[in-house]
């Protein structure tokens, strides 16, 4: 699970991120996470290719390249 306190303070201070930035990129590692779990996996041992399929899976489900790309850099 992630350390979403440290992640959060990251993004405000060291990023200066809106806030609605910081919980796009909350929500997006929340969803990666989910993902990670439904196929037995756990966040801190995720691979590329667990990116990967997260990514093809959100291109399957039709969602924009903007969406995408801010999955990828969350």
């Amino acid at each position: 699970m992630i350390n979403e306190s440290g992640f959060k303070k990251y993004l405000d201070v060291e990023k200066n991120a809106a806030v609605a930035t910081t919980k796009a990129y909350l929500a997006d590692i929340k969803e990666f996470e989910a993902f990670l779990s439904d196929n037995g996996k756990w966040l801190a041992v995720a691979e590329s290719s667990d990116v990967k399929d997260f990514l093809f899976r959100l291109k399957n489900e039709r969602r924009s390249g903007s969406t995408i790309n801010r999955k990828m850099v969350s």
